[in-house]
């Protein structure tokens, strides 16, 4: 992780946390009409971002071919999960890092090793 120290380490577990228990809240409620639907929703809303900007940020600042490769797939990948789970959280979260791939893209500068 690129964060120095325990930190990118304590964000994806906490993260993690946060998604198990939002996933929790959501299977108990699954028609979401009860308090536990919005105690998942606010649980997925800090849970997506610790994972997914860890993650990302990790791999964007890796500047290789394979780092933004894999940046990419990790995005469609959390896309794919948002859709299946039925919760924006995650698309929000790497809508970001989406822009920020297809701009590099866009100057010219996609694949090259830093």
């Amino acid at each position: 992780m690129s964060a120095d120290g325990p930190f990118a380490l304590l964000t994806i577990a906490l993260g993690l946390i946060g998604l198990i228990i939002a996933l929790g809240f959501d299977i108990s409620d699954p028609h979401r009409v009860t308090r536990r639907a919005a105690s998942g929703f606010w649980l997925h809303v800090i849970a997506a971002p610790a994972i997914v900007n860890t993650v990302a940020l990790t791999l964007f600042d890796g500047g290789t071919v394979a780092a933004q490769l894999m940046l990419a797939g990790f995005l469609g990948l959390m896309a794919l999960f948002a859709v299946v789970i039925d919760r924006r959280s995650f698309l929000v979260a790497g809508v970001g890092y989406v822009v920020a791939l297809a701009v590099t893209v866009a100057e010219g500068q996609a694949f090259l090793s830093s």
